[in-house]
């Protein structure tokens, strides 16, 4: 099983909400990581916030509390 279906699988256990993007600009180190010698699986965990990059970033509790929820539930089965 690919790395995103793991974690999509564990997401929907756990019921956490998951969202797939694709970026249209700019860019995350998981694609030069991705990309490294023949390939490393990668995948880029983001929890969705308002006014990035900015001293005022802005996140739902909630968000916050099903993102640790889902990268806890997927370290647990490694």
């Amino acid at each position: 099983m690919s790395l995103v279906r793991s974690l999509e699988t564990v997401a929907a256990e756990a019921v956490c909400t998951t969202q797939r993007c694709l970026m249209d600009g700019g860019g995350q180190d998981g694609a030069y990581i991705q990309r490294s010698g023949a390939g490393v699986p990668t995948a880029v965990l983001s929890c969705p916030v308002r006014h990035m990059h900015s001293a005022n970033e802005i996140a739902a509790k909630e968000d916050l509390i099903s993102y640790a929820l889902l990268i806890h539930r997927f370290l647990e089965r490694q």
